[in-house]
């Protein structure tokens, strides 16, 4: 019965460590959010991550769903015509063969409200 338990023990560690990827909060993951947000999307350096909440996720996750509103953005300093953004979608994983950081980032434009006649 020890065995098992010790066996099984060293497995789990074994995937926390190896195959489960960093969680919304942790340091690469924002850094890789927020350089896809200043890169990809061209958004303002003054960009700030509020509210970071995981969607879903968990000690043993394969991957993290995370959700979380801008902030520090001038609309004036965005191009015309561009949507102002309201809040950013992002995955956290590990590539296929487990040895890379991936996140794939969204962003949800903020809605207007506009009085229609």
């Amino acid at each position: 019965m020890l065995l098992l338990i010790g066996a099984t023990g060293s497995w789990l560690a074994y995937v926390r460590v190896n195959v489960v990827p960093p969680d919304c909060l942790s340091p690469d993951t924002l850094s890789m959010v927020r350089d896809s947000l200043t890169g990809r999307f061209k958004l303002p350096q003054s960009v700030r991550l509020e509210g970071i909440r995981t969607i879903v996720g968990g000690y043993f996750a394969l991957r993290y769903v995370c959700e979380a509103h801008l902030g520090g953005i001038d609309p004036r300093l965005l191009p015309a015509g561009a949507p102002i953004p309201g809040s950013v979608d992002y995955i956290s994983r590990l590539s296929t063969d487990h040895r890379r950081h991936e996140v794939v980032v969204s962003i949800e434009p903020q809605l207007k409200w506009e009085r229609v006649d």
